[in-house]
């Protein structure tokens, strides 16, 4: 009755593959036939409350070796629903004979929907592979159904490392976007 939620499960996969596959930087998996089986356990709480969490594990085969993924996120709505904010994270831990590798990815994702007509989104995310922080922000006016007015800006930054110095962040990207929809009906 409470609407939290809880599961676990376990699930067998074969997969073929017909040429070399790069699982991550350097790590070369040779092609061949794989099965491997794995195991996840969940939880999350009830969507109803401001305050929402929830947590997942999934373990057990992967390819030619192991892989372990954890996620978790932590998200808060107002009352009225018109903020939301999420804050998450993933990592994937892999231990293969070809090599081992850690995979990490964080997002904060915030909405405000000043009427169901007008709503402002913005994100934000960085991962450890392409070790790119991206920022997107879209306002969305809908003046009719199936009409549509969507502005986007995407901003995009790439972690470097100077020689013999610190790591800092470079810009890499940016897009302003305005698009502009209509259903005509007859």
């Amino acid at each position: 009755r409470s609407g939290d939620q809880g599961e676990l499960g376990l699930e067998r996969s074969a997969e073929v593959l017909e040429e070399p596959f790069e699982v991550a930087d350097g790590v070369v998996i040779p092609p061949g036939r794989y099965e491997f089986g794995r195991a996840n356990v969940s939880v999350t709480s009830a969507s109803k409350r401001s305050w929402q969490a929830g947590a997942s594990v999934s373990w057990g085969g992967f390819y030619s070796g192991d892989l372990t993924t954890t996620n978790g996120f932590l998200a808060w709505s107002n009352g009225g629903g018109h903020l939301q904010l999420r804050l998450s994270g993933l990592e994937n831990q892999g231990r293969l004979p070809e090599g081992s590798f850690v995979q990490r990815l964080f997002q904060l994702n915030s909405t405000y929907a000043f009427s169901p007509d007008l709503v402002v989104s913005a994100n934000g995310q960085y991962d450890t592979v392409s070790r790119n922080l991206g920022l997107f922000a879209r306002v969305r006016f809908t003046p009719a159904p199936g009409s549509d007015l969507i502005l986007v800006w995407n901003h995009g930054w790439q972690e470097t490392e100077e020689a013999n110095g610190p790591t800092s962040l470079r810009f890499s990207s940016e897009e302003l976007v305005l698009k502009l929809r209509f259903t005509f009906r007859g």
